[in-house]
């Protein structure tokens, strides 16, 4: 069991209600390699290069897991290092919590724009998986 704000790839599950729940992991190295790096009002970032999953519920994703593999398949077939809007209906086009630790806090993935950086110093948005 972790502590209190040690959230990562390992101790990232809670029990609520009786409902067992996770915070999902960014889904790729956070190496800051094979994207498009930029610098975000001081922050690095990383733009993610999509792939040709499109729509697809029923087979894991060959390049991402958790939300990136969302965004992927919500963006169309966009491949470049600036694919399309990947925000599934339902979710606000705004910055999502990963549980995936980073160089300067925990990488949250923005599904409009594919970009991930680093952050702990402000509010965001998560998206919990039901086990």
């Amino acid at each position: 069991v972790g502590t209190v704000g040690s959230t990562d790839n390992t101790y990232r599950y809670a029990t609520i209600n009786g409902v067992k729940l996770a915070l999902p992991t960014y889904g790729d190295p956070v190496n800051m390699s094979g994207g498009v790096a930029t610098n975000l009002n001081g922050v690095s970032s990383t733009y993610r290069p999509g792939t040709a999953v499109a729509n697809n519920t029923t087979t894991d994703n060959p390049t991402y897991d958790d939300l990136l593999a969302i965004w992927d398949s919500q963006n169309g077939t966009s491949t470049g290092p600036f694919a399309a809007n990947g925000t599934p209906s339902g979710w606000l086009s705004a910055d999502y919590w990963s549980a995936t630790p980073g160089a300067t806090g925990h990488v949250r993935v923005t599904p409009d724009s594919d970009v991930m950086y680093y952050a702990d110093w402000v509010s965001f948005n998560v998206a919990l998986q039901v086990l």
